[in-house]
């Protein structure tokens, strides 16, 4: 459907997501992660949820981050990115980590 050029070869439809389902998607997906790892071990011995792990509470912050991140940065294709990576290594630091 992507390929069909219902107004002929000479006009080309560009399509942009709504940060709202970009954030919804991207939520759905963690969500799938954490149900399709239920029941299994992690190498720290623990399951994926829980304390420290991927919890609902971590999806519905990691969600607003996002969409804050692909907001403010919406001018620069690089900026969402580099704001997106900050948030995950923010979440997966720790104090051995920080003083690298």
């Amino acid at each position: 459907m992507q390929n069909e050029q219902p107004y002929g070869p000479d006009v080309q439809i560009i399509t942009n997501d709504c940060v709202g389902h970009i954030q919804k998607r991207m939520g759905t997906s963690l969500r799938n992660v954490v149900a399709s790892y239920k029941g299994q071990k992690l190498s720290d011995r623990k399951g994926i949820g829980g304390m420290g792990h991927l919890t609902k509470k971590t999806i519905d912050s990691f969600w607003v981050y996002y969409g804050r991140a692909i907001k403010q940065n919406k001018a620069h294709v690089a900026e969402p990115q580099n704001a997106m990576k900050a948030i995950l290594q923010h979440y997966v630091s720790t104090d051995e980590l920080i003083t690298l």
